[in-house]
């Protein structure tokens, strides 16, 4: 479960920075 918020984090931090 924990790593499932982890990439989550990571895609939206992703998406933001491409943003």
């Amino acid at each position: 479960m924990m790593k499932f918020v982890i990439i989550l984090v990571v895609l939206l931090l992703i998406s933001f920075q491409t943003y």
